[in-house]
């Protein structure tokens, strides 16, 4: 079973249109535990930590491998 993350972000605009300011993407690159995946988003947003109207969050979902 691998796990995989949806990276979602937001940033805070006053002048833009509520579905512009979000964007949802899905990362190629499997992790082989939940931790890790939630570990990679933890570090993501301490990159982005000096981006004060940037909103960094993910969701890390499991799918079985197919064959």
């Amino acid at each position: 079973m691998k796990v995989y993350l949806i990276l979602i972000a937001c940033v805070q605009s006053l002048t833009s249109p509520l579905n512009e300011v979000c964007i949802a993407e899905p990362l190629s690159q499997p992790f082989n535990t939940v931790a890790q995946c939630v570990a990679y988003v933890d570090n993501f947003k301490y990159t982005l930590r000096e981006e004060k109207d940037l909103y960094i969050t993910g969701f890390c979902t499991t799918k079985s491998d197919v064959y």
